[in-house]
């Protein structure tokens, strides 16, 4: 049978530089298919070439249709069908690139998260959206801690407000002792010459 077809794929070979007789057959077009087609990365898409699979009844009836019954022209061993239309080369060419892309990604992640800056109090990195906050520039008001974390800038913004409120509520008893002061010297019947 593969000789058989061998011999017919030979008779209808264009191609001058390979002579695909006897046994040097399947090397010769498996060579063909190498040096045609589109040439990718670590693969090389055979464009223009027609996919030749072909089966006898005998492997049909001693593996059935999904064990290795085919054989695929310029390979040496039977195959079942998935394998036989296949590119081995090819697929292993898009999981070497699929390969390389995640680790370049995992390499981009890897720098991101070292550069990724941490809060100056607690220590904690920041989170994605905090870093995008601190590091934003704009002509507005900028970010009060921008070395700090979320929940530290809360902390830092809450003391300052009790600060604050501690301070307004001393102004407001100093003047209003201030106040009694005054109240206390102007009192009386002779508290009007005094002043």
């Amino acid at each position: 049978m593969r000789a058989y077809a061998a011999n017919a794929l030979a008779s209808t070979a264009q191609t001058p530089r390979h002579t695909l007789e006897g046994a040097a057959a399947p090397r010769a077009l498996l060579d063909l298919v190498r040096t045609s087609g589109t040439r990718h990365d670590q693969c090389q898409a055979a464009r223009g070439l027609t996919l030749v699979v072909a089966t006898t009844l005998e492997p049909l009836r001693e593996h059935g249709p999904t064990g290795p019954a085919f054989w695929r022209f310029g390979r040496d061993v039977d195959q079942n069908l998935w394998d036989a239309i296949g590119n081995p080369r090819r697929d292993a060419g898009l999981a070497r690139r699929a390969e390389v892309g995640r680790r370049r990604l995992a390499q981009k992640a890897a720098e991101r998260e070292a550069q990724r800056p941490v809060c100056t109090d607690c220590g904690t990195k920041f989170t994605d959206d905090r870093w995008k906050a601190s590091s934003a520039v704009d002509w507005g008001r900028g970010d009060s801690h921008p070395h700090l974390c979320d929940d530290c800038k809360a902390r830092v913004h809450e003391a300052a407000r009790q600060a604050e409120q501690a301070e307004h509520e001393c102004q407001k008893q100093e003047c209003q002792e201030a106040a009694a002061a005054q109240d206390s010297k102007a009192g009386g019947w002779l508290g009007r010459w005094r002043s």
